[in-house]
């Protein structure tokens, strides 16, 4: 197996990280999704197990071992970042379904890493092949999974509704919470979400999983403003799983809300240590730009699209928006409808509607950004790109309802772009 590069940690946090998570309170008495604090450390590194069934399957090719090991990498994959982890899964399993073809567990693991690598097509057929062997495989929830992240909203609905009547289970019912958020209720998101943490940490959960969870909770409570919240659900994560990427940025976004730009820089920068994802770097960059460091902002923005490019298109979207910000529109516009081929969500069309907005083409931008809010998805950024596409064509009324809902929503939603929202709304209520 070749080697898996290392996330290289940062040590040791700044006074004013350290100070930032003290202050979060976790756990919260008597709430069960949070995770027990005596527990929360218990777990096995995956590299090390990694290792185990990489000479399990070497010594004696099966199906099961090269599976197991497949998953295996994949978990890595997630908790690195490591995009050959996710080329090393596939390996694995393209020689366990070589072995067994009817090996539902081996199918279905195999649509998952398509998912991950954004091959959409192949991770829908796999998912469906997986379904067909055995209806309780997960192929359904993974066929659906695709669905959402193609636009087919109706059809993943369909998918886990049918799920559902075969068996619950907390991965289902966070999906079901992602569904109600792109539909606008993510309140009603934030108690399924809740109810789908308490099951997982009750079934064992813990590690990586676990944590991706109170981020997913982080997340949304971020949406509808509630920072105290947000930064409890962050500071759990990284609790299950320390120095967990996500946890970190999402930490450093509450102190961006709150203007802590010190604390938020450190964290961005412990976050991009360990995974130098694009969105944390562009982040990280916005904030030295905004405290006055061109610098280090240049520095951030440097290696955005270099990381990017290494990531074979996963992270094309997130490359777009950072053109799109950045002084290079039409490459995002072309990246936008480039993804757009494949991957017709809401968040596609708003991609394309702030390139179209930037370079100028205001009527073009309506009928995108149009596409983006037809389930009513209340987002911060989405509608504050609505508003500002409003305000460019005059309309003023709905450009005040949208930025206004914008900020209602979340004061603080971004370090520049909130303070835009608010310059544009006192423009349109003039």
């Amino acid at each position: 197996m070749p080697n898996m590069k290392k996330p290289r940690i940062v040590v040791s946090a700044a006074v004013g990280v350290v100070a930032f998570l003290a202050t979060a309170l976790w756990p919260r008495a008597g709430d069960p999704s949070y995770p027990d604090p005596e527990v929360a450390m218990v777990n096995a590194p995956t590299a090390d197990s990694i290792a185990l069934f990489h000479a399990r399957a070497t010594a004696n090719p099966n199906a099961l071992d090269l599976t197991i090991l497949a998953q295996l990498q994949a978990r890595y994959g997630r908790e690195t970042g490591d995009v050959a982890a996710f080329e090393q899964a596939e390996s694995a399993l393209t020689d366990a379904i070589a072995l067994q073809p009817n090996y539902s567990v081996a199918v279905a693991s195999l649509s998952s890493v398509y998912l991950a690598q954004h091959r959409f097509h192949e991770a829908l057929v796999t998912a469906r092949r997986a379904h067909e062997l055995n209806p309780r495989s997960g192929g359904l929830v993974l066929a659906g999974d695709v669905l959402v992240a193609t636009g087919d909203y109706e059809g993943a609905a369909g998918a886990y509704s049918e799920a559902a009547q075969q068996s619950a289970s907390p991965g289902l019912a966070a999906r079901l919470a992602h569904l109600d958020e792109l539909h606008g209720r993510p309140e009603t998101a934030i108690v399924e979400m809740e109810r789908a943490a308490t099951a997982h940490l009750h079934a064992g959960g813990s590690g990586e999983e676990a944590a991706w969870y109170q981020v997913r909770l982080g997340e949304l409570n971020f949406t509808v403003g509630d920072l105290h919240e947000a930064q409890r659900r962050y500071q759990a994560a990284v609790a299950l799983f320390p120095d967990y990427y996500a946890g970190l940025a999402g930490l450093g976004r509450v102190a961006a809300a709150r203007a802590d730009f010190e604390t938020a820089i450190d964290l961005y920068t412990k976050a991009t240590s360990v995974i130098p994802r694009p969105e944390s770097l562009a982040a990280l960059g916005d904030l030295h730009r905004v405290t006055g460091n061109s610098e280090r902002a240049d520095d951030a923005y440097a290696t955005v699209e270099a990381i990017a490019q290494l990531a074979g298109g996963v992270y094309n979207r997130n490359l777009a928006l950072f053109f799109i910000d950045h002084g290079r529109a039409a490459d995002g516009l072309a990246l936008a409808e480039e993804g757009l081929e494949t991957r017709r969500d809401i968040y596609g069309y708003d991609t394309k509607a702030w390139a179209l907005y930037r370079l100028g083409r205001y009527e073009k931008a309506r009928s995108a950004i149009d596409q983006a809010l037809v389930l009513g998805t209340r987002d911060s950024l989405l509608l504050y790109h609505s508003g500002a596409i409003s305000a460019a064509l005059g309309e003023n009324d709905r450009a005040a309802a949208e930025l206004g809902t914008a900020l209602d929503l979340n004061e603080n939603f971004h370090p520049i772009f909130a303070n835009e929202a608010r310059r544009l709304l006192t423009e349109v209520t003039w």
